[in-house]
């Protein structure tokens, strides 16, 4: 995306866009709310929040949908404290209707549930630099940090002020998203985090942090730990062979990245025949999504932004350790290191 277009949308007011969205559901009665597949805080809560506009202003009803597992004991938290409804889709046939909106994913993302061809009603995201010119109303921000920043405007547009649960949870998203702030961040995630500060359960926004989480996340830890490679640098690779949740690989890589000297961490694993990997990294110079992709290779999707991506590659008849050899001499030849060369074990 050019910086003219990029501007051009910043600079197109809220209130506008608000209008549009009501047109575009103008006479809709049922409206389904599509999250990226392994849905996180940001998704969640987003989702939860235009499902809460749309009931309150526009009259319709609306389901929200995800593909995947929500594994992680801090989502399960949001999600049981949230109190909305999320389906789980089946894996296959999924059979959707027409009328959709995709939240926090877009059209041609490859990690949602929608069939090729398809077009959604409705799209709001932050990821990638892709404008949809299909859908009827479409909002894609890639300058923004979460997009539950970008809900939270919407409400705030439409005088629609969130309950305490729903503010809790936008905050949430935000603080996750953005790392409470300290990464992608942008002045209207700030003000976002500032608006929603005043509303939100503070005591339960600090306990979901602290959620209790399953044997496997130590195990899965240990082995990260056990197999992380340490490459000229301050590349870090970690392949764990079995994952007990996907979303464990963007947990390791967000703590690995705290290692002394590392500036670069990707870390692999394998949950339910996909390849499920994670990247950090405090090299803004190097295009992210562009290594995102590389590693997916054409049999695999990926997405990312600045300073973080991830993505998924289907085993389909490769057995999981070809498959992550496969995947760790993309990494090292993207960095222009010798496959021949095996880096340092942490432990």
């Amino acid at each position: 995306m050019t910086t003219g277009i990029k501007e051009r949308i910043m600079r197109f007011p809220i209130q506008r866009r608000l209008d549009n969205l009501f047109d575009t559901v103008s006479g809709v009665q049922q409206l389904t709310i599509v999250l990226h597949n392994n849905p996180d805080p940001d998704a969640i809560a987003s989702g939860a929040a235009l499902k809460f506009l749309l009931e309150k202003k526009a009259g319709l009803q609306a389901d929200i949908v995800y593909q995947g597992v929500i594994g992680r004991a801090e989502n399960k938290a949001l999600v049981e404290y949230l109190a909305v409804p999320l389906h789980r889709l089946p894996d296959e046939n999924p059979n959707l209707p027409e009328e959709l909106a995709l939240i926090d994913t877009h059209a041609q993302a490859k990690n949602n549930p929608i069939p090729e061809g398809m077009v959604p009603l409705i799209v709001i995201d932050h990821h990638n630099d892709y404008i949809d010119g299909q859908a009827a109303f479409s909002d894609i921000r890639p300058n923004i940090g979460a997009t539950a920043t970008m809900l939270t405007e919407y409400l705030q547009a439409a005088d629609c002020r969130p309950p305490r649960r729903l503010a809790t949870a936008l905050l949430y998203g935000i603080k996750t998203d953005t790392m409470a702030l300290s990464r992608n961040t942008t002045t209207a995630d700030v003000n976002a985090y500032c608006y929603l500060s005043t509303l939100a359960d503070i005591d339960a926004f600090l306990a979901f942090d602290q959620a209790q989480v399953p044997v496997g996340y130590f195990q899965g830890l240990a082995d990260a730990m056990a197999g992380a490679r340490v490459y000229e640098g301050g590349l870090v690779i970690s392949c764990l062979s079995n994952l007990p949740y996907p979303d464990l690989v963007a947990e390791l890589a967000d703590l690995l990245l705290r290692l002394e000297g590392s500036r670069w961490v990707i870390c692999l694993g394998i949950f339910e025949k996909r390849l499920h990997f994670s990247i950090r990294t405090l090299d803004e110079k190097i295009n992210v999504n562009r290594l995102a992709r590389i590693i997916a290779g054409e049999e695999g999707s990926a997405g990312g932004r600045e300073t973080i991506a991830g993505g998924q590659v289907p085993l389909g008849d490769t057995k999981p350790e070809e498959l992550i050899e496969q995947i760790n001499h993309r990494i090292l030849k993207f960095f222009n290191i010798s496959s021949e060369t095996n880096g340092e074990y942490l432990a």
